[in-house]
C-alpha cells in the first residue's frame, strides 16, 4: 500500500517539472514544481528517512535545473536516473 501511495504521489509532481522545463515558462507551474517537491520531501520524512532521503534529489533537480536551458534528452536521462534512485530508495525501505 505504501509503495502506491509513494508511486501515486511521486510521479505527478514530475509533471510539473517537465512542464516547466520544457513545454511551458508559467509562474503557476514554476511554484508547482518547486513546491511539490518539497512536500513531498517533507511528507515522506513523516513516514520514514529512508524516503524522505529518496525524493531529495528531485527537489535537487527541481532547484538547480531552473532557468537554464537543457535539451528534452538531458533532462529525460535526469528524469530516468531520478525514478531509479528513488525505486532504490522505496526498495530498501521495504528490505530495511
Amino acid at each position: 500500500m505504501t509503495v502506491c501511495m509513494f508511486s501515486l504521489l511521486y510521479f505527478p509532481g514530475t509533471i510539473f517539472y517537465v512542464k516547466t522545463r520544457i513545454r511551458e515558462k508559467n509562474r503557476d507551474y514554476k511554484w508547482l514544481s518547486f513546491s511539490y517537491p518539497l512536500s513531498l520531501v517533507i511528507a515522506d520524512f513523516s513516514i520514514h528517512w529512508l524516503l524522505g532521503f529518496a525524493v531529495i534529489p528531485s527537489l535537487i533537480c527541481v532547484i538547480m535545473f531552473y532557468g537554464k536551458n537543457y535539451k528534452p534528452m538531458k533532462i529525460g536521462i535526469v528524469e530516468i536516473e531520478n525514478a531509479c534512485f528513488i525505486t532504490l530508495g522505496v526498495v530498501i525501505y521495504f528490505i530495511h
